[in-house]
């Protein structure tokens, strides 16, 4: 039976001094973290019984420094080595099989051995010292360099089928770097960045999910009026106050905008897909524009608001989660109502005012 050896192994908690052996055909399951009792692994290589049938392999947070032992591993079409400490990639470019590599928070910074692996479909860069990005990958649907500091995207325009797009942290300011032939992207994540204008985003009338949070300086979103396809917007902690382009997104349902400038929710009152908004510490007074939503929406969080008045949400028989803390909630018979209605709610720090 294939056994795969495991060298210089620091840190066990295991009875022998000899190389642990482990056998991974223990069940048909993909194998990742193959076991508790190593936390800290220096070198990791094979015996001459290499798994000639593994696909699926993976030995993530496990403090590897060194990754050898992949070159064998042939027919791999799935290998997971994310959280480790690999600088080295290079054993990774003899795996012609693999379709989703998992190389996440290691320290590589030279990825051009990658170009060897065109049928990549899933490519996970996040959290590493890359600064230069010029794969050419045709087959690549999904590709996360978040937390890297990249200074050159040119590959994306290589890389025509993408549809998931992840680079939050990336120091990015200028858009146009994102190649608008990539026109079935759907996920598009440019989380923490310094991007103060968005029209170029316009070419991406596929989008459906779109993450601007924390651009501070960000304050127009008039180009989304085109990502008509949005289901899932957030905007949280930039200096955005208008909402207006939202109107248009009829099949958005999910919305975060939490520590913003909006006061304004008519945008709003027509999107009869939305289930979940998130927009506490914002600067919002009324909520009445949500009254006709009462079919879908079943969570909200306006806590750290202005909101002094929730009749208008009586309504509303589909909440699982509602949050106005720190709100001037007028009725105490109001609380006693929702209370029968919500499976939680949350109501710490709230002000009541009692009224005649």
């Amino acid at each position: 039976m294939p056994i795969i050896e495991l060298l210089a192994v620091n840190d066990l908690s295991w009875p022998y001094t000899k190389p642990l052996q482990l056998d991974l055909r223990l069940s048909q399951q993909p194998l990742f973290t193959p076991g508790y009792f190593f936390s800290s692994i220096q070198v990791l290589s094979f015996n001459q019984e290499f798994l000639q049938e593994t696909q699926e392999f993976g030995f993530n947070n496990r403090g590897i420094k060194y990754c050898y032992l992949v070159s064998y591993l042939t027919n791999l079409t799935k290998l997971n080595l994310s959280c480790n400490n690999i600088s080295d990639i290079s054993s990774v470019s003899k795996l012609k099989n693999l379709k989703k590599l998992y190389l996440g928070s290691n320290y590589i910074e030279d990825i051009s051995v990658l170009q060897s692996l065109p049928d990549l479909i899933h490519l996970h860069l996040y959290e590493n010292r890359i600064t230069s990005y010029t794969l050419a990958l045709p087959s690549l649907v999904y590709l996360s360099l978040s937390d890297n500091k990249l200074q050159d995207k040119s590959g994306l325009q290589h890389s025509p089928k993408l549809e998931r797009l992840y680079l939050s942290e990336t120091k990015t300011t200028d858009l146009r770097t994102i190649p608008h032939q990539l026109f079935g992207l759907k996920d598009l994540n440019l989380y923490h960045n310094n991007i103060i204008e968005i029209s170029y985003l316009s070419n991406f009338v596929d989008l459906q999910s779109l993450d601007l949070c924390h651009n501070k300086q960000l304050q127009n979103i008039g180009p989304l009026k085109f990502c008509t396809q949005l289901k899932k917007l957030r905007i949280d902690e930039t200096s955005i106050a208008d909402l207006w382009p939202l109107q248009f997104m009829k099949n958005l349902k999910t919305l975060e905008m939490y520590k913003t400038k909006v006061v304004d929710l008519h945008p709003l009152q027509n999107l009869y897909q939305l289930q979940y908004i998130s927009a506490y510490d914002a600067c919002i007074i009324d909520i009445t524009p949500l009254s006709k939503l009462t079919f879908l929406l079943f969570s909200l969080d306006f806590s750290f608001n202005q909101i002094t008045d929730t009749d208008t949400l009586q309504h509303h028989k589909n909440f699982s989660n509602y949050n106005f803390s720190d709100q001037q909630v007028p009725k105490t018979d109001e609380l006693k109502f929702y209370s029968k209605i919500l499976s939680v709610v949350a109501l710490i720090q709230t002000r009541i005012y009692l009224c005649k």
